[in-house]
C-alpha cells in the first residue's frame, strides 16, 4: 500500500526531483497529444479523400502521391474499392462504404482518446503548478 506524504513535508531536493519528473511526464503527455492530433488530422484527410473519390469515375485523372511531397499523374482504374491502412503496415481492400465506416469509427475512437488525454494533461499541469509553488516557497525559506 502506498503511503502519501504531504508535499509540505518534502525537502527542497525531493521537491526538485518531483518537479523534474512531473516536467518529463508533462512533456511525454504533450507529445502523445500531438501524435493523436496528427492521427485525427490524417483520418479527416482520408475521409475527405474518400468523399472526393466517390464523385470520380473510372479513368479520371488524379495526382498519385509517391512521397509526402512528390506526386505523379495517374488515372483511376477502380472507383468502387480502396486500400485502407489498418495499422502496422497492413492494408485491407474495402468498398468505399466500409472504408468510410471504418475511418469514422477510428476517428471517433481517437477523438475520445484526445479528450481523455487533454483532461489528464490539465490535471497534471495543475499538480505541476502546485509542486512548483511549493518548491519556490522552500527555496525562499532556505535563502532566508
Amino acid at each position: 500500500m502506498e503511503r502519501q506524504i504531504p508535499i509540505s513535508e518534502l525537502t527542497k531536493d525531493q521537491l526538485q526531483i518531483l518537479y523534474d519528473r512531473m516536467e518529463q511526464e508533462l512533456e511525454h503527455l504533450r507529445n502523445s497529444l500531438r501524435t493523436l492530433n496528427m492521427a485525427v488530422s490524417r483520418l479527416q484527410r482520408s475521409l475527405h479523400c474518400l468523399d472526393s473519390l466517390s464523385n470520380k469515375s473510372e479513368g479520371s485523372q488524379v495526382m498519385v502521391p509517391l512521397t509526402s511531397s512528390l506526386y505523379v499523374p495517374g488515372s483511376l482504374k477502380d472507383t468502387k474499392s480502396v486500400l485502407v491502412d489498418i495499422g502496422t503496415g497492413y492494408y485491407v481492400k474495402s468498398s468505399l462504404e466500409k472504408a468510410e465506416d471504418y475511418l469514422k469509427r477510428r476517428l471517433s475512437s481517437v477523438k475520445k482518446e484526445v479528450e481523455k488525454l487533454q483532461q489528464l494533461l490539465s490535471t497534471k499541469q495543475e499538480q505541476h503548478e502546485y509542486v512548483s509553488v511549493a518548491l519556490r516557497e522552500k527555496l525562499v525559506q532556505t535563502t532566508s
